[in-house]
């Protein structure tokens, strides 16, 4: 149930979030939290949610959950950087999350597959399934943190979670004022709950006035 506050003995903390992780994707290159025990802890909104982690990392999955839980529990893959440089994707996330006045170490955030890939098309085959092994993960998340508004990036995120919450009442859309005019979508499923399905931030740069979606996200929050 989502818009609803939180009971102590409900909050889902790290190891038990940690114990919805597929076996089999333990000990791959990857990330399952892109925020820490704060994150993730009481009641949260707002659920971050990016395709799967990119580029060439080795850190798996539970040498990552390990790094988290041993580290701070104010903790933001967006804002503190261990294996690489900031590059587009945080920078247009910290925009997003200072326009909505958010701290990026309270906002959950995570990626809706867990595994490390170069680019997109190399889990083009096994999308579906991977994405079918995370979800139990996100469910709780969103559940349990009694989130309003998921904020997917990319349109092939924003349609499996769709699905899955069916959220298929589209209700409000902004509209890049250039000359690619890329649209992002927000949609309405059960329980009031909406998918906000926003530009990548690896293609896009959320800063830039022009294709800025942090106005959609604000209106999703706000109840638009």
């Amino acid at each position: 149930m989502t818009g609803t506050s939180v009971p102590e003995s409900a909050t889902p903390t790290i190891d038990r979030l940690a114990a919805l992780i597929p076996d089999e994707l333990m000990d791959v290159p990857g990330h399952a939290f892109y925020s820490g025990e704060d994150g993730f802890a009481g009641r949260s909104r707002l659920y971050l949610l990016a395709e799967n982690p990119g580029s060439d990392g080795t850190e798996t999955v539970r040498q990552q959950l390990h790094n988290v839980k041993a580290g701070p529990s104010a903790y933001s893959a967006y804002a503190t950087h261990t294996w690489k440089p900031a590059g587009r994707i945080d920078r247009s996330v910290l925009h997003l999350l200072r326009q909505l006045s958010l701290d990026p170490t309270t906002v959950p955030a995570s990626c809706l597959i867990f595994a490390r890939t170069r680019g997109e098309s190399d889990i083009e085959g096994s999308f579906s399934r991977l994405a079918d092994l995370c979800w139990p993960f996100h469910e709780t998340v969103v559940s349990d943190l009694g989130a309003d508004v998921v904020v997917c990036f990319g349109k092939k995120t924003g349609a499996y979670v769709r699905d899955r919450f069916e959220a298929h009442e589209h209700i409000d859309h902004i509209v890049e004022r250039n000359n690619r005019g890329w649209t992002s979508h927000t949609h309405r499923g059960r329980d009031g709950l909406k998918v906000v399905s926003v530009t990548h931030p690896a293609r896009v740069d959320w800063r830039s006035p022009a294709a800025d979606v942090s106005p959609l996200v604000a209106r999703a929050l706000e109840g638009h």
